[in-house]
């Protein structure tokens, strides 16, 4: 019987290190043009395997029981795969303060500024008129709280945009979520909106509906969102289509 083969290769989000293990040759060209890849061997402090087998796509996390089975059919979405399996690195980088965001983010003046929004809403609009040297992340904003401080960090999930990983860790300055409008203004919302927004952010809500989180994982996630609305601006923005963000 021939032997499967099988890919290893290691992310790095924020100071750590994720193993991904995928035994399909097609995933694994999709995410060497998408993802910012490290081969060479890392102690990984998370882990996630993806084993195709037949029609099924099934995703392993590292320390816990249960996996979750996905149908594939022979046109793979992988834009789809890509979210199951970035919620399930997200899922784990819970505990050590980190936030994924499905939004874009960019740097100016040294302080980082986060673009909420579903698809359609306008982030690739705004991606557009930043130039790629302050990009931080297209469709993936990575978000960290150390010591009552909340920072952006390179995102290893565009690497199209971002070129890698490797990026200065700067403080994040505010979040937006996006609305289109016929006028641009900005509008502060209430503590509880914030809350709202960052607790039912689609990364996790994915996970909760397949209960795939864990009591203690949830209580741990709101706690990190608590802390982070307490220390930055968050406000959602109107724009018009020709709203530039780099001028004030």
């Amino acid at each position: 019987m021939k032997k499967e083969k099988v890919t290893v290769f290691y992310l790095k989000i924020v100071h750590a290190y994720c193993r991904i293990t995928l035994n399909d040759a097609s995933l694994l060209t999709y995410f060497k043009n998408e993802y910012s890849l490290l081969t060479t061997p890392h102690r990984a402090k998370y882990g996630v395997e993806v084993v195709r087998k037949g029609d099924k796509l099934l995703f392993r996390i590292k320390n816990v029981k249960k996996i979750h089975s996905l149908p594939v059919g022979p046109d793979i979405d992988f834009k789809y795969i890509d979210f199951v399996l970035m919620s399930c690195i997200g899922l784990q980088l819970i505990q050590d303060n980190v936030y994924f965001a499905h939004a874009s983010s960019f740097e100016k003046n040294g302080k980082g500024y986060v673009f909420f929004g579903p698809s359609g809403m306008g982030k690739s609009t705004i991606t557009k008129k930043v130039e790629r040297k302050h990009m931080y992340s297209d469709d993936t904003a990575i978000i960290s709280v150390k010591r009552g401080d909340v920072f952006l960090h390179g995102s290893p999930f565009d690497k199209k945009i971002t070129a890698d990983s490797a990026k200065a860790i700067i403080p994040l300055s505010s979040l937006f979520v996006l609305q289109q409008s016929k006028q641009n203004r900005k509008e502060v919302m209430p503590p509880i909106e914030r809350i709202k927004t960052l607790l039912e952010s689609d990364v996790y809500t994915y996970l909760f509906n397949l209960r795939l989180v864990t009591s203690q994982q949830k209580k741990k996630l709101f706690t990190l969102i608590t802390d982070m609305v307490g220390r930055i601006k968050m406000q959602r923005l109107y724009f018009t289509k020709n709203f530039d963000p780099f001028k004030k």
